[in-house]
């Protein structure tokens, strides 16, 4: 077990990567927390200077910020703190790292997947709500507004927002951290390049599959009567089988990427 995982050698990894984060990482870190204060700031100063109507973001624009500034995370962190293990150089060190394939692994899902969203998450609300309570920032408090908006807070679906929120970015950070350590070169724009091609082929791939199934006899079998008796017999079960459907797809997707994450680190050589 020592060989293969070994908490005092993980511990050790995860160490070093996070003292690679800020190395590397950690002022871009804090820029992107701090995205809610710069465009307050420029909100509120340029009007003052140039004699216009001072603007307060409302809750769309914060939303829109943190988005904005999510995606900028999942593009950016991968390749700045794990892109140099494609480099000769750097990728010997990390090879020669006396701990096994699966600790590094897990020490990279880890910080990738949740350490680092996490970090930037709290450190983006608190920067927003500081806004907020000061009156800066329109809409009050932005996680009591996405907690009791409809998708979180109603009778029928209930759907936790912000978990999804946080599991779509460590899924994306963890496909841009699958680009980071295959492409030598121009590692996000190659990472977006082959998920645009990997779409293209799902649905080339996809069309014909579901013009079988929608022709098939089994389909047309269901008549609309069969279908209204089958949601009104299990409206109470409707959220869990939404949550059930979005989370499975999404756990699909990361066991396939954290494989190829995992194969790529063991045949990693230089």
């Amino acid at each position: 077990m020592k060989k293969t995982f070994d908490f005092n050698r993980f511990g050790k990894v995860i160490t070093n990567d996070l003292i690679r984060v800020w190395q590397n990482y950690g002022y871009s870190m804090l820029i992107l927390m701090l995205v809610p204060a710069i465009v307050c700031f420029f909100c509120i100063v340029f009007p003052l200077v140039f004699g216009g109507e001072v603007a307060h973001i409302g809750i769309v624009g914060r939303l829109f910020m943190y988005a904005a500034a999510s995606a900028a995370l999942m593009v950016s962190f991968p390749a700045k703190v794990y892109g140099h293990l494609t480099d000769k150089r750097y990728g010997t060190d990390f090879l020669m790292l006396p701990a096994s394939t699966l600790e590094k692994f897990a020490s990279m899902i880890l910080v990738s997947a949740v350490i680092a969203p996490a970090i930037f998450s709290v450190g983006f609300i608190a920067v927003d709500s500081i806004l907020s309570v000061t009156g800066l920032f329109d809409g009050g408090n932005l996680i009591a507004f996405v907690k009791n908006s409809a998708l979180m807070d109603n009778e029928y679906v209930s759907v936790n927002v912000w978990l999804l929120a946080f599991y779509n970015i460590a899924l994306n950070m963890l496909v841009f951290l699958l680009g980071a350590i295959y492409f030598k070169r121009a590692k996000a724009a190659l990472t977006i390049f082959s998920l645009m091609g990997v779409s293209i082929l799902f649905s080339i791939t996809a069309g014909p599959i579901m013009a079988k199934i929608l022709e098939s006899g089994h389909f047309l079998s269901f008549t609309e009567e069969d279908l209204k008796m089958w949601f009104q017999n299990h409206i109470d079960m409707a959220g869990f089988y939404i949550n059930l459907f979005i989370n499975g797809v999404q756990a699909f997707w990361t066991l396939v990427v954290c494989g190829l994450i995992y194969l790529r680190v063991k045949t990693l050589k230089h």
